[in-house]
């Protein structure tokens, strides 16, 4: 093998290397906070079904690595039924285009494989539905920007299916709520 060729593939192995690495497991986790209507509640979050996060009492900080999984999160809070929400990653562009500029497609893979080229939003908001409302002007200025925020979340994700399927559901969900709410008590 000709000394052209050993440094052509030490380079490759080093940019191999290099790529691999980038992805690294140990990188802080990303800061999302967390806040509820009421304040004080305390709030779950689950990824693929797994715990990967608490805040108690909210507002509160969760932390949790970047991937391509939506973040399940549900809260607590008494006199209030359970609040959830979805939180769906989206794809960095600048972190995917250096991974592919590092390492083409090997270093897009290793971008992918580790969630290094997704990010979560800075923050996220919960509320949790009262037992009971004075009239249904109320009850109805309650559900109607939560729900339009849930609709905006949907129209725009793109190619998240998990993410969206738990988005609607979260809405049919808030649908019930609302129709099944105490007014009046």
């Amino acid at each position: 093998m000709s000394l052209r060729s050993c440094r052509a593939v030490l380079a490759g192995a080093g940019l191999v290397l290099t790529v691999a690495c980038a992805g690294n497991p140990s990188e802080p986790p990303v800061r999302i906070a967390v806040t509820t209507t009421p304040v004080g509640a305390t709030c779950e979050a689950r990824r693929d079904g797994q715990a990967v996060g608490r805040v108690a009492p909210t507002p509160g900080l969760l932390r949790v690595t970047n991937s391509a999984s939506p973040i399940q999160v549900s809260c607590d809070a008494p006199a209030h039924a359970t609040g959830r929400t979805v939180i769906a990653s989206r794809t960095d562009g600048s972190t995917a285009g250096l991974y592919f500029l590092a390492g083409g497609l090997i270093g897009l893979a290793a971008a992918s494989a580790t969630g290094a080229m997704y990010a979560y939003p800075a923050d996220t908001h919960v509320a949790l539905v009262p037992q009971s409302f004075p009239d249904v002007t109320q009850r109805d200025a309650f559900f109607d920007p939560i729900i339009a925020r849930l609709r905006e979340q949907v129209s725009g994700t793109t190619n998240d299916a998990p993410a969206v399927t738990l988005m609607e559901a979260e809405i049919v969900r808030l649908e019930g709520l609302r129709q099944a709410a105490r007014i009046g008590v």
